[in-house]
């Protein structure tokens, strides 16, 4: 009786053991690593996984998208060994079935490729709703200085990179935007409120009794981005798309100008109110009247202990 119970056991360890250490394979540790993302001005994507060894499986998901041009090497430039898993396992953020196992290894691994399918130009303007839960660093052509992250304004400079920690974000940029100035003079000043956006801007006004620019635009769902002299006019602003209230996003460009970000859904007539305009005399007119009134009150208190 011994006999035949160790047999059934015997028989049982080992028709399951095949299927568990697939699992083993297949599942991993889910990988230590950051990525590279570059993209090129016609739209090309191109991705580096940077992967800290380790002495367990690792599991690498491929970034959503079709992927080709797939390479993989440790870096002294050697192939590791690793296997690419075919899984519907519901808990990967993948578009794709596949995915790799990288086997213990002793040196750091680089897995790069091609990535397609995942960057859409619409009505001019790129767009990728990214998912990845890794810290990724996005490389964007020459040209592109200025991007939105979830609709949020992001100045990259000459920097051209742009860091996203662990990372859900949709990306939107303009390739060589249109630049271009609207000028408002005010007495002997003028003052350059300088626009970046596909819409065209028309019957661009500055009302100083209301504290407010107006202009109309032509093409709606488009980024009106602007960048205002806090000389002529200073935030925080209030911006209405005709006698609506709309979201808009500010930062600050530098110590005399104030980026501000809108994206009307419809046409129509933009109002941006501040909280004061440029004065209508000098600025150092009612300064010097406070300190004197300081100064003839302080004068006359001494007056009057004497």
């Amino acid at each position: 009786m011994k006999k035949i119970t160790f047999t059934i056991l015997t028989i049982i360890l080992f028709s399951s053991f095949p299927q568990l250490f697939a699992q083993q394979i297949s599942l991993g540790d889910p990988a230590n690593q950051d990525l590279e993302i570059s993209i090129t001005e016609n739209g090309e994507v191109h991705v580096i996984h940077n992967i800290v060894k380790s002495s367990n499986v690792q599991q690498v998901l491929f970034v959503n998208g079709t992927y080709s041009n797939l390479k993989i090497y440790d870096d002294e430039g050697f192939e590791p060994t690793y296997s690419l898993v075919t899984s519907s396992a519901n808990e990967l953020i993948t578009s794709t079935n596949e995915f790799i196992s990288l086997f213990p290894t002793s040196k750091d691994v680089i897995v790069e490729y091609n990535l397609e399918d995942v960057l859409y130009l619409i009505n001019g303007t790129w767009r990728w709703d990214y998912l990845y839960l890794a810290d990724t660093v996005f490389y964007f052509p020459e040209k592109v200085d200025l991007l939105f992250a979830n609709a949020n304004p992001v100045l990259i400079g000459d920097n051209k990179g742009m860091k996203c920690h662990g990372c859900q974000v949709t990306i939107q940029y303009v390739f060589d935007e249109p630049i271009f100035n609207q000028i408002v003079k005010w007495e002997d000043e003028e003052f350059a409120v300088v626009f970046r956006t596909l819409s065209e801007i028309t019957l661009f006004t500055f009302d100083q009794p209301r504290r407010m620019i107006i202009f109309d635009i032509n093409e709606p769902d488009q980024f009106v981005t602007m960048f205002i002299p806090l000389e002529l006019l200073w935030n925080p602003y209030d911006v209405y798309l005709n006698d609506k209230n709309i979201n808009k996003n500010r930062f600050l460009v530098n110590e005399t100008h104030v980026g501000l970000s809108v994206k009307p859904e419809t046409s129509g007539t933009i109002y941006i109110i501040g909280t004061s305009a440029v004065p209508e005399f000098p600025i150092f007119i009612p300064l010097f009247i406070a300190l004197t009134t300081v100064i003839i009150l302080q004068f006359r208190s001494k007056l009057n202990l004497r």
